[in-house]
């Protein structure tokens, strides 16, 4: 089992690389497992710098993400994808089959 401050400084470095390389997803998988375990961007600021840079696209997928993690993170600049991190209009992305 590696160090716990290992493991953090790991994290952290992945996050910056995922970022610059505009791999929003992927940084913001590493966030959700850093949780709010670095004293100097809490979680919050971290989804918001992630939100910012991303497309459209983007920010929906990572509103998944979110919505699977029961986040209570809030992107109030747009409604579509506030709503996807909510979970409050999952039927319309989803559709069930009936045979």
């Amino acid at each position: 089992m590696a160090d716990p401050d290992d493991l953090k400084e790991l994290r952290q470095c992945a996050f910056c690389l995922y970022e610059r390389q505009g791999e929003f997803s992927a940084a913001l998988g590493v966030a959700l497992q850093m949780g709010d375990s670095d004293e100097n961007t809490p979680f919050s600021a971290r989804c918001q710098i992630l939100f910012d840079a991303a497309d459209n696209l983007t920010r929906k997928q990572m509103g998944f993400l979110l919505a699977r993690h029961r986040s209570n993170f809030e992107f109030a600049d747009d409604y579509d994808v506030d709503a996807i991190i909510g979970n409050n209009r999952l039927h319309g992305y989803y559709v069930s089959s009936r045979v």
